[in-house]
């Protein structure tokens, strides 16, 4: 039995000749990841946002849009306790609505409620109305409706292997979020665990955060924002030139 869900974005040549997911160089990557992390590939039921493939990234995640119906539907079969893993934009915004996959990752996200009864009311308003976009509303309050049965759900985003094969300055990203799902589907790492690592501080001043950082271990993790990633990378500073201490 599966104890994890890969879901996919698209295809890929051999994945679409196959008929079956992750089977071509994208997969062979994953898996030699998840050897690495103790994360056992075979225990992972594997699913993709869209069934059919482009060359065309945007052509892909329309496709995704399209398709999320039966994903959810497919996902919603599964057990509530088996966690859904999101590889990509395209998968995390058809199973969580979340757009950024940025944005998304690195986090441990619980599905939430969602009442389709305004969605479908407002589609059918439309349909009888003869408004041109009725089959948009129509396919939107499917993809609600779908998202409302995995209520509850455990899903972990990160980012896709395919993208990390072509940019691997992401690849110690993927390799800590894959660490991260196997200690969740081993049971090391829980929302338990996450709830009580204790209460925060938040701190900007220079002498504040040099008295809150003696209080932590020798060895700490950092996050520093510097703004390089806005458009054209100019309104901030590079991370990659800059001396940061």
């Amino acid at each position: 039995p599966a104890k994890v869900v890969f879901v996919g974005e698209a295809p890929g040549r051999k994945e679409e000749i196959q008929g079956k997911p992750f089977v071509g160089m994208t997969g062979q990557f994953l898996r030699g990841l998840c050897r690495e992390v103790d994360l056992n590939f075979t225990e992972a039921a594997l699913q993709n946002s869209a069934l059919c493939r482009s060359e065309i990234d945007r052509e892909n995640d329309e496709a995704s849009v399209c398709c999320a119906p039966r994903l959810l539907r497919e996902l919603a079969e599964f057990d509530p306790k088996i966690p859904i893993v999101t590889f990509g934009k395209s998968s995390t915004l058809s199973v969580l609505g979340v757009r950024s996959i940025m944005h998304s990752r690195g986090f441990v996200w619980t599905a939430r409620e969602l009442d389709p009864g305004p969605a479908w009311s407002k589609a059918r308003k439309a349909k009888l109305r003869g408004a041109p976009k009725w089959k948009e509303l129509w396919l939107k309050a499917q993809i609600v409706e779908g998202r409302s049965k995995l209520a509850g759900r455990t899903v972990l985003p990160t980012v896709h292997p395919a993208f990390v094969l072509r940019s691997d300055t992401w690849l110690p990203i993927l390799k800590i979020d894959l660490d991260r799902i196997s200690r969740w589907v081993r049971g090391a790492l829980t929302k338990e665990v996450l709830l009580e690592n204790g209460p925060y501080v938040v701190v900007s001043k220079r002498d504040e955060i040099r008295r809150e950082l003696r209080k932590l271990s020798p060895v700490i993790s950092v996050d520093v924002e510097t703004g390089a990633s806005t458009p054209g990378g100019k309104n901030g500073a590079d991370p990659l030139r800059n001396r940061l201490l």
